[in-house]
């Protein structure tokens, strides 16, 4: 009889038992973002532990891309982008392993595009009548957070509708992670307002309304913005001809219409009506009375 129990006492002795190992991960990042994203520097650290002491494996995956390293310790370089890490710890003398680890990473290194984008209504020489400014931007990891634009250095706003003048447009982009990109500056030329022109007769002989003589005239105008490329003339509704000024010459009534035009296209027109007569009238006259002879009349 055997108490407790029935053995050769030349039997050895059981086996010890043996117990899995153990691993952790932590994620480091050397400069984070914002909204949960890494911008630089992110790795997963791993470390695992055998009780018996024995040398450890660890795998897994990183968003599904595999990875194996020896224990007790690694680290692994995240890829861009977002997703779960899994992970675990093999002894392969004991054969055993841990329970399978897991975290989520999102890390966006890379800024995003930023473009400006001009709408408006396109005048001549590059400028614009009116425009509008805005940035558009694109993000293909972690999405566009915001897009901005600042007029002449001014504060950064989502979108500006410009006013007359030269101005100098930078725009930005941020991405969810926190990465920024700038454009570089650009010049957007607005002018909304057409030139003033005025003219005037500047010499003939006027006569109870009409003029005895050759007329002149002359045109001036001025444009604050852009500044008058071109003063045009037309007689009477004919073809335009460039010029300041004209001298009309032909009798009857005329208009002469005078044309401005800016540098961003728009024109102004103005326009003087005036009558022409340099011909004396004509007189005759014819006698009434008795006709004689030798071209004498022999009545009154």
């Amino acid at each position: 009889t055997c108490d407790p129990d029935c053995s050769d006492p030349d039997d050895p002795p059981p086996p010890p038992p043996t117990y899995p190992p153990s691993v952790s991960g932590t994620l480091t990042c050397a400069i984070p973002g914002t909204g949960g994203w890494c911008r630089r520097g992110a790795v997963l650290n791993l470390s695992a532990s055998d009780p018996q002491g024995y040398a450890t494996t660890i795998t897994g995956d990183i968003a599904g891309t595999a990875f194996s390293c020896a224990g007790p310790t690694c680290a692994q370089n995240l890829p861009v982008g977002s997703g779960t890490i899994h992970y675990q710890a093999t002894a392969a003398t004991s054969g055993q392993s841990s329970a399978v680890g897991s975290a989520t990473f999102a890390y966006d290194p890379n800024p995003p595009t930023a473009a400006l984008s001009i709408v408006g209504a396109p005048g001549a020489a590059g400028w614009y009548i009116s425009a509008s400014v805005s940035t558009t931007g694109k993000d293909a990891i972690s999405g566009i957070s915001i897009t901005q634009v600042s007029v002449d250095g001014g504060a950064w706003q989502t979108s500006a509708t410009l006013v007359e003048g030269t101005h100098t447009i930078i725009g930005r982009a941020i991405d969810n992670a926190g990465n920024t990109s700038t454009t570089p500056a650009q010049t957007v030329k607005v002018d909304a307002t057409a030139p003033s022109i005025s003219a005037s007769i500047t010499s003939g002989t006027l006569v109870n309304g009409w003029y005895v003589t050759d007329v002149s005239l002359n045109a001036i105008a001025s444009d604050a913005t852009s500044g008058v490329v071109l003063i045009e003339h037309r007689l009477d509704g004919g073809a335009w001809s460039a010029g300041d000024n004209l001298t009309v010459s032909q009798e009857g009534l005329h208009t002469v219409d005078f044309r401005a035009t800016d540098q961003a296209g728009l024109r102004s027109t103005t326009s003087l009506g005036f009558q022409v007569d340099k011909t004396a009238p004509t007189i005759t006259f014819t006698p009434n009375g008795t006709m004689g002879e030798n071209g004498w009349y022999t009545s009154p």
